[in-house]
């Protein structure tokens, strides 16, 4: 983690450096705190325990996992996997196989998971993907017994990838309100999977990326929360 911490403190400064904005009243000690935790979830815990996982709830000694996301429905619905779970095995396999094909993201790959891997594409389906990651983080909860709630912030009614300063305003409060929904995670929920482009869904690297896809109609209605701009 110190490691980490120097190679951090090597890179230059933002032109819009996120702290001195959005944490501009945090103390000093606060800055640190969470800098450590970010570093401890990330990396000193690696490939010990879930990583990055954004809140742990402890309730009646039922233990919750949080996973928060601001995201839009994929646009181009999701590649559907039918008659078997949808794992992060299965799906690194996937990966690896139209890695091999040496196809870039694009309309020829999407041919060849189809008539190669048997995929088919449903452009209408309503979903949200969610990275291996954190894909594991719920193998890792229904293996052992711990709920894994995944909350949405459902941006569509902002630009497709806004900055943070189109998100809040100068006071921090959402520009055009939030809409959440939510929802404690099943093996059943996840339908399929998608393809992002390597420099899309904050990737370091160009490479050809896969995320599991979670079907947007288990959300249940009930769970959206309009909150309103406050004035």
């Amino acid at each position: 983690m110190n490691d980490e911490a120097e190679n951090l403190s090597r890179k230059s400064e933002h032109p819009n450096p996120f702290t001195e904005y959005w944490l501009k009243n945090a103390s000093d000690v606060y800055r640190k705190k969470l800098l450590i935790q970010r570093l401890l979830m990330n990396i000193g815990l690696k490939e010990v325990w879930p990583l990055d996982v954004d809140a742990i709830e402890i309730t009646d000694s039922q233990i919750i996992f949080h996973e928060f996301k601001r995201k839009t429905p994929c646009p181009g619905g999701c590649f559907l996997i039918v008659g078997k779970h949808v794992t992060k095995s299965l799906l690194l396999n996937i990966l690896q196989s139209c890695r091999n094909s040496n196809m870039a993201y694009g309309e020829a790959l999407f041919r060849y998971v189809d008539e190669n891997l048997q995929y088919q594409r449903d452009e209408t389906a309503h979903c949200y993907g969610l990275d291996l990651s954190h894909l594991t983080n719920f193998e890792y909860c229904n293996k052992n017994n711990i709920s894994y709630v995944h909350t949405i912030w459902d941006s569509s009614d902002y630009p497709e990838k806004p900055n943070i300063e189109q998100l809040f305003n100068e006071s921090g409060i959402p520009a055009n309100g939030v809409t959440l929904i939510s929802k404690q995670l099943e093996v059943s929920d996840f339908i399929g999977f998608i393809f992002t482009a390597g420099n899309n869904s904050g990737s370091f690297n160009k490479n050809l990326r896969l995320q599991a896809v979670i079907s947007g109609d288990e959300f249940d209605d009930t769970t959206c929360i309009p909150i309103p701009i406050s004035r």
